[in-house]
């Protein structure tokens, strides 16, 4: 099954919140830190405010399109 980090890298030309956080990510070299993310309380600690409900909304989503493949 794809991580994280990986499938969130998919977004990183999306002209939305999800593709800033995908680039966010990719810029900071955080890949693997998203790729460890299990849970939405595995987030990375230094998300805070919009960014962390983006993020929040992707991970529930990244749940939801992994399980049907």
């Amino acid at each position: 099954m794809i991580k994280f980090g990986d499938w969130l890298a998919e977004f990183k030309d999306v002209d939305r919140p999800i593709g800033d956080l995908a680039n966010d990510m990719i810029s900071e070299n955080a890949i693997d830190t998203f790729n460890k993310v299990t849970s939405v309380d595995e987030l990375p600690s230094n998300l805070s405010g919009r960014v962390l409900t983006v993020a929040i909304q992707a991970f529930e989503y990244y749940l939801i399109d992994t399980s049907v493949q």
